[in-house]
């Protein structure tokens, strides 16, 4: 029997997280787990893409700094798109905006983290 190898993410690509409904305590560790693991393959460049996100709770925000951290730490860049209403409010009010660069848009998250 032969076993899969998961491949090993291209450096120099932008890895898309997609995150969508709540971002809380109860969802925060996963999300911030499959970070760490694309991260471990070898990701240095990371988008959460906020689209279907519609709330944002201080546990996400926790999450968002571990991953921003995690990332720096690897000498990668991290960045948030398509940040909204309730979740927009949060980012903002929390001054996250000066730790983590965030992007109206995915193409425009993609382009700025390349450059």
């Amino acid at each position: 029997m032969q076993t899969a190898r998961v491949q090993p993410f291209d450096m120099n690509a932008t890895e898309i997280m997609n995150v969508a409904g709540r971002f809380d305590g109860g969802n925060a560790e996963d999300i911030l787990n499959d970070a760490k693991l694309r991260m471990q393959m070898g990701a240095r460049k990371l988008v959460l893409d906020c689209m279907g996100l519609n709330y944002l709770t201080a546990g996400g925000m926790h999450a968002m700094a571990d991953i921003a951290k995690e990332v720096r730490a690897r000498q990668g860049v991290f960045a948030v798109c398509n940040l909204r209403g309730q979740p927009k409010s949060m980012f903002d009010a929390c001054g996250f905006e000066q730790i983590i660069p965030s992007y109206g848009n995915q193409a425009e998250a993609v382009a700025q983290i390349a450059a």
